[in-house]
């Protein structure tokens, strides 16, 4: 049962009751129970009654647009693929004014947690959560909610907690590298690359940020590493094909400097039949200047210039500091280049631990099992030990526990 409260003329989100609790349902729930698989997902069918399959769950969109992207379901036999997005009432789709909003017309499902009205008219199919969540689990999260601590399990954490957790870091970390490594392997479509191209397709899909992750990849499935490595000498010519593939050269605000990297495009493209991304599928809604395409895009080029392999580097490294060192590389010499980068220096200590954590380490972890998987290199696990931890809100408040 649900009970919508009104304040005014805006309705709140509702109160659902359970039994013996009562609980006010949120999106941040429900993509909760998604993400974690935590409903049954078994003989699913929409609110139409069409039955429905999850084949991708999608991956947590936190720019603007649809809540899941890169997600597939199977609708009666035929397969979809597009994004998904979540509501706790199925009218919260006009409420918030996608019917208005074209980065919503891929949306092949709509995950509510309790169905009223379709604003849709049944273009878009629906699928409703609140009787496929186990009620325990359910209970649990009205406890959550309310309670008052900063965390909500920081009454279970003591002494006997920490020292359990101390052991079980090893396998926290092993467990994060090898999900890091199966989540590229899983979106890449080549299976011919060496090393260095894994590299290269890691690296561009997470300079480029959690929005723009897949663009990244689709860049250097259309510019191969070999092409780069061919033109490293006219650093110019590497970023004039990085940011006309990616078709951002738009974007460049000099407009002097943006007609010579046109010509020196078309030229490229000519001559290696180099073809165009779409430039509607860069995310740039939303984003901070310093994380538009074009700027992380001319990041890229300006690395890729100054080296393009990296896999023997990392992986004969011995401490996080020659890790950073990798990726100390001067600023292009041409100053309308520089101008284009995110920050005055090629790389921002957060920026060089993002790689560090998330390209180096993993691909490092990787090949060593590739050479002898019945071992594990333990200088990986000595130096995440040395890294500072993540910036996350709750990061800063865990030393007053001792936690470690």
């Amino acid at each position: 049962m649900f009970v919508r409260q009104r304040y005014g003329n805006a309705l709140s989100y509702p109160l659902f009751t359970r039994k013996t609790y009562v609980m006010e349902m949120s999106e941040e729930w429900i993509y909760f129970f998604w993400n974690t698989r935590n409903f049954n997902h078994k003989n699913l069918c929409t609110v139409d009654a069409q039955s429905i399959e999850i084949l991708q769950y999608g991956i947590r969109n936190r720019a603007s647009g649809p809540d899941f992207i890169h997600a597939a379901v199977r609708l009666d036999e035929l397969s979809w693929h597009g994004n998904i997005e979540m509501h706790v009432l199925t009218s919260d789709w006009h409420k918030h004014g996608h019917q208005k909003d074209e980065a919503y017309d891929n949306v092949i499902l709509h995950v509510v947690w309790k169905h009223d009205w379709d604003p849709t008219g049944g273009r878009v199919p629906i699928l409703e959560l609140c009787d496929l969540v186990d009620n325990n689990l359910l209970a649990r999260c009205a406890k959550i909610t309310s309670t008052p601590a900063w965390l909500p399990c920081q009454s279970l954490l003591n002494g006997e907690a920490f020292s359990r957790f101390a052991l079980w870091k090893d396998s926290l970390v092993t467990a994060r590298l090898d999900r890091r490594w199966d989540e590229f392997e899983k979106s890449t479509t080549e299976t011919d690359l060496d090393w260095d191209g894994r590299m290269y397709k890691l690296l561009c899909m997470y300079l480029m940020g959690r929005e723009n992750k897949a663009c990244g990849e689709q860049l250097t499935m259309r510019l191969p590493l070999a092409l780069i490595e061919r033109n490293r000498h006219q650093p110019l010519a590497v970023l004039s094909m990085v940011l006309g593939v990616s078709d951002c050269l738009e974007d460049v605000p000099d407009p002097d400097f943006r007609i010579y990297l046109q010509g020196e495009f078309r030229f490229y493209e000519q001559k290696y039949g180099l073809t165009t991304m779409k430039r509607a599928a860069w995310r740039r809604f939303g984003m901070r200047a310093a994380g538009m395409p074009v700027r992380r895009l001319s990041q890229l080029a300006a690395l890729l210039s100054a080296r393009s392999r990296f896999q023997s580097e990392v992986t004969n490294s011995r401490s996080a500091a020659q890790l950073y060192k990798i990726l100390e590389v001067a600023l292009p010499e041409d100053k309308r280049w520089q101008k284009l980068l995110p920050a005055s220096t090629l790389f921002t200590n957060d920026t060089r631990e993002m790689i560090v954590l998330n390209v180096f380490l993993p691909l490092w972890f990787s090949y060593a099992n590739a050479q002898n998987p019945m071992a594990k290199d333990q200088l990986i696990f000595d130096i995440i030990q040395t890294l500072p931890p993540e910036k996350t809100r709750f990061v800063p408040n865990l030393p007053n526990w001792a936690l470690k």
